[in-house]
C-alpha cells in the first residue's frame, strides 16, 4: 500500500527534532566545559551527543580547573595564615 509522502515525514520529524535538540544540548555542555578550562571540548560534545544523558552527567561533573589552579596558589598562602594561637598548624600536636 502507498500512502504517500506524509507518512515519511510524519515518522522522520521526531527523528530530526530529537536530533537538533541532542545538538544544541551538546553544544551548551561543551561550552560549559570550555567555562570550566578544558581546551579539548569536542569530547564533551560526543560525549553528550552519544550517550545523551550520562554525557550531560559527565559533563556537569567535570573539576573547575580554574578554580583547582587558584586554589592550589593560594593554598601555602592560607594555611599559613592561618592562626591556631597564631602560629598556625606548626603549633598542633603531633599525634
Amino acid at each position: 500500500m502507498y500512502y504517500g509522502g506524509s507518512v515519511a515525514a510524519i515518522l522522520l520529524l521526531p527523528f530530526v527534532i530529537y536530533i537538533i535538540i541532542t545538538i544544541i544540548i551538546a553544544k551548551k555542555m561543551e561550552y560549559t566545559a570550555k567555562l570550566k578550562g578544558y581546551e579539548k571540548t569536542s569530547d564533551v560534545f560526543w560525549m553528550v551527543f552519544f550517550f545523551n544523558i550520562i554525557g550531560v552527567l559527565y559533563a556537569v561533573a567535570l573539576p573547575d580547573l580554574y578554580a583547582r589552579n587558584a586554589y592550589k596558589k593560594s593554598e601555602p598562602e592560607e594555611l599559613s595564615k592561618t592562626s591556631l594561637s597564631q602560629g598556625g598548624y606548626r603549633d598542633l600536636p603531633k599525634i
